[in-house]
Order: C-alpha cells, then structure tokens, then sequence
C-alpha cells in the first residue's frame, strides 16, 4: 500500500508531550550552539594569549 501524503485543514494542536519534545529539542539546539561559541572563544583567546 502506498504512503498517503496529506495537509491538514485548520490549526493542529500538539498533544503536550510534543510540545515537551520540541521544547527539549529547542533547548539542545541552543546548548549546541552556546557549547561551540564557548570552544570557538576559548581557541581565540588561547592563541591571543600565545601571541
């Protein structure tokens, strides 16, 4: 049987274990970003520090 592929019609609203799971996921992605900005100034300030 084929995948059926359909839109919505109106609003969808997320159960809240959804919403808990995209919550979380956003939270990651900040963490992510937040952790390779901490590497990336922690590097430059090791090789000002050298120079």
């Amino acid at each position: 049987m084929r995948k059926l592929m359909y839109e919505p019609i109106g609003k969808v609203y997320l159960t809240p274990g959804q919403r808990q799971a995209r919550y979380i996921r956003q939270l990651e992605r900040a963490v992510l970003v937040l952790g390779g900005v901490c590497i990336f100034l922690a590097i430059v300030a090791g090789v000002l520090f050298v120079a």
